[in-house]
């Protein structure tokens, strides 16, 4: 199993709105790199897209903590790895909120040091666009 933790970012936005948006897959659709995926297609609870050299990913959200947490996990019947994804926001005060992501993968042991990096470097990158993504909420 693969562990990651993202670093620990701030929005200046109300913990409550920031949940609402990012717990919708298909609000994400405008923020989604059409340079690096393809076929991007959600409803509220499920999206699905393709990325190069990994294939077809299906995402259903396993679970929503209202304000506090949006665990997703992936589609394991679609999949070849089993892994779970989730969003924690913590409101420090009124319009200032953390935000942390958390990856847990079935990585095969040959492959973690190949994936690691590239994985935690995009979860952090992640952490760092979320201000500017959601800006207009």
């Amino acid at each position: 199993m693969l562990k990651l933790e993202s670093k620990i970012g701030t929005i200046l936005k109300p913990q409550v709105d920031i949940y609402n948006f990012l717990s919708k897959l298909n609000n994400l659709e405008n923020f989604i790199p059409e340079d690096k995926i393809k076929n991007w297609k959600a409803t509220e609870d499920t999206c699905s897209f393709s990325v190069e050299m990994a294939g077809e990913l299906n995402i259903e959200v396993a679970n929503r903590e209202p304000n506090k947490t949006i665990k997703f996990k992936g589609n394991t019947s679609t999949q070849p790895v089993d892994f779970f994804f989730w969003i924690q926001l913590k409101e420090v005060k009124p319009s200032d909120t953390k935000v942390k992501l958390t990856l847990h993968a079935e990585i095969p042991a040959m492959l973690k040091p190949m994936v690691k990096k590239p994985l935690q470097d995009a979860m952090n990158v992640i952490v760092d666009r979320l201000p500017e993504l959601l800006k207009h909420i």
